[in-house]
């Protein structure tokens, strides 16, 4: 077989990356992935990992919060980096070593944030349990047809256990320290009362469903009603409930709650920071480091601006001014404003008001008069005496007020 030269030289100088790859590594990959999945419902449903029983189970499930089951992660993480140090990287190709050092990353990154859990805040603003837990439901479960409204409600059932838990663990974690600022937690507690501020049937996992399911031709109208109605007796006898839990836990803590926004102010703060800077930047560099580089950037970036305003002629002023003057500059002439044209109708219409007779000050008021259109009454034509050389069309006296049915086209 002939290789072609481009390749052939490929394969002279790097004959491993060319033509080397180890079919373990990617068996490995596929148990991993697999592994992953099986222990994460919620994820499983969002990319439809799998197919038939088993991704029906999973649609039924969402992912646990307890602190067993993160216990449990962290263990598989770290085993998964102990057999991803037994390959030999030398052996693989270049997409396998790509795919090495994206795992090892993840899985680091998984590691290192283990230990500042409770710096995340169960029920912040953003990513909170009750957040996540409603949107996952209301957007991202799937309802194609009659099982999966029925893997919905499954799923609706649980909904309350994990709020308790977060409850839970939101309580304990406040005992050492852990609250959140006030100003997200007055946001939090917003997004809790207009959750809670509507009817079991009006509420936001029942009128998704009713919605989505209303969409399903083959799903008669009883059973679409029976199913919705089930959702509305779990959303009011269990969510409700436990959503007002979670509401009164953050009511009970916004008094002891501070501006303070910083992770500076909590346990092992400084060390969280660090492990999510690293996680954002990919980078090594503390919060100095990276603060001193964007000054550095932001300087070199103005003095290149700098010398590009100065040739085009803007020399007067800070660079900041100069660049919104040369942007002014560069925008587009307005338009001259023209007269709109008006139609013959319009014409015609206006002429109707000047010819209206003016109210008497002497006379006695006249009721009102009620005008409603009707065609004008037929009249016999006069004969001309001689051919009109043009027509002329003239407004009439109105006996009342202006009928717009009769005298103007809108």
């Amino acid at each position: 077989m002939l290789i072609p030269r481009p390749r052939l030289l490929l394969a002279a100088l790097f004959p491993v990356l060319v033509f080397a790859s180890d079919p373990a590594f990617d068996s490995w990959v596929d148990q991993l992935t697999t592994a992953s999945m099986r222990a994460d419902p919620s994820g499983a449903t969002r990319t439809q990992f799998f197919t038939g029983a088993e991704q029906d189970a999973l649609d039924r499930q969402l992912t646990p919060i307890t602190p067993a089951y993160r216990a449990e992660q962290l263990a598989f993480a770290r085993d998964a980096l102990a057999e991803l140090a037994r390959f030999d990287r030398a052996k693989l190709d270049p997409q396998q070593v790509a795919s090495a050092r994206v795992i090892e990353w993840d899985l680091q990154e998984r590691v290192k944030a283990a230990p500042f859990e409770d710096h995340r805040f169960v029920f912040n603003q953003f990513w909170g349990l009750h957040v996540t837990l409603v949107n996952f439901l209301s957007q991202t479960h799937p309802v194609r047809h009659r099982r999966d409204i029925e893997n919905y409600l499954a799923r609706l059932t649980l909904v309350a256990g994990q709020i308790d838990e977060g409850v839970a663990q939101a309580r304990e974690a406040a005992t050492r320290g852990f609250l959140m600022p006030d100003f997200i937690t007055r946001s939090a507690l917003g997004q809790f009362d207009r959750f809670l501020d509507a009817e079991p049937a009006q509420n936001v996992l029942v009128t998704s469903l009713a919605e989505r399911a209303a969409k399903l031709a083959d799903l008669p109208a009883d059973d679409r009603t029976a199913l919705v109605a089930a959702a509305t007796q779990t959303v009011r006898e269990q969510i409700i409930p436990a959503f007002s839990r979670a509401r009164a836990l953050l009511q009970e803590q916004l008094p002891l709650t501070t501006a303070d926004a910083g992770l500076w102010r909590l346990p092992g703060g400084e060390a969280a920071y660090a492990v999510r800077l690293g996680y954002f930047t990919t980078t090594s560099l503390t919060a100095r480091e990276i603060h001193e580089t964007g000054r550095r950037e932001v300087a070199r970036i103005e003095a290149r601006m700098d010398g590009l305003l100065r040739e085009l002629g803007y020399k007067e002023g800070s660079v900041r001014e100069r660049f919104a003057r040369l942007n002014q500059d560069l925008q587009p002439p307005p338009r001259p404003t023209r007269a709109r044209p008006s139609s013959p109708a319009t014409r015609r219409s206006s002429m109707i008001p000047s010819a209206a007779p003016k109210p008497c000050s002497t006379c006695n008021p006249r009721p009102p008069v009620s005008c409603n259109a009707s065609p004008p009454s037929p009249r016999k034509p006069r004969r001309p005496t001689t051919p009109p050389r043009r027509r002329m069309v003239r407004a009439r006296e109105p006996f009342g007020p202006r009928c717009p049915d009769r005298y103007s086209r809108s």
